[in-house]
């Protein structure tokens, strides 16, 4: 039904570039296939990381800046890290509420990496929560894709669900093109694209049953 839908109106289109919203958008197998059944009419797919009803308060604000203001339109991405921001002072002074049931110290990057590198599973807190429905970096949980068997361990001991709930690859943004089929920008982890022949492979963790990943795309400028 959604394809018969967008089939008629992308007939009618001329441009070649596609944004989605409404909850249907955060079906990532959907707008993956779009891309090569849709070849003929677009290239450029976009989702807006608040694709249900909290983010039709973003799409009020869009529409009274540009429709009602006739202010020009805005290119810049749209960042999804708009929740609240919690100072280190204030996580230390919360840690120190409960010391006598959590022991802590500090780390440095180099620290977390030797820790995921030796198949640990790491929690990240940090900068403005996601305003959208998935983790992208600030409130993440992270593993090493290369552990064939760490889905079945954050499925059972960390999130206690369904063991077949897959996990995203999270990649910079230039390096795209060597993992996967398509160069495409998914910022807000919303497109399930296939990886290429053998790539797979080396990351089994972050790899759907039919070779695929719910591919998140990371870059500086998005989230520092």
């Amino acid at each position: 039904i959604l394809f018969e839908t967008m089939e008629t109106y992308l007939a009618k289109s001329n441009s070649r570039n596609l944004c989605l919203s409404g909850g249907v958008a955060l079906n990532t197998v959907a707008v993956g296939k779009m891309y090569d059944r849709f070849s003929k009419y677009i290239d450029n797919i976009y989702v807006t990381p608040t694709p249900y009803d909290g983010g039709l308060t973003i799409g009020a604000c869009q529409y009274v800046w540009h429709h009602m203001l006739d202010n020009p339109r805005i290119k810049e991405i749209l960042s999804p890290y708009l929740g609240q921001t919690f100072s280190k002072d204030r996580v230390l002074s919360d840690i120190e509420k409960v010391s006598n049931k959590i022991s802590y110290k500090i780390c440095d990057d180099e620290e977390v990496i030797h820790h995921l590198a030796n198949e640990k599973v790491i929690a990240i807190f940090g900068g403005g929560s996601e305003s959208g429905r998935r983790a992208l970096g600030c409130r993440s949980i992270l593993a090493d894709p290369r552990n064939h068997n760490i889905k079945n361990v954050i499925n059972q001991k960390v999130k206690h669900r369904a063991w077949f709930r897959p996990f995203a690859p999270s990649i910079l943004r230039e390096h795209v093109a060597e993992w996967f089929e398509k160069d495409i920008s998914s910022p807000y982890m919303d497109k399930i694209i296939q990886f290429k022949p053998g790539s797979e492979s080396r990351v089994p963790g972050v790899v759907h049953v039919d070779g695929s990943g719910r591919l998140q795309t990371v870059t500086h400028d998005l989230n520092p």
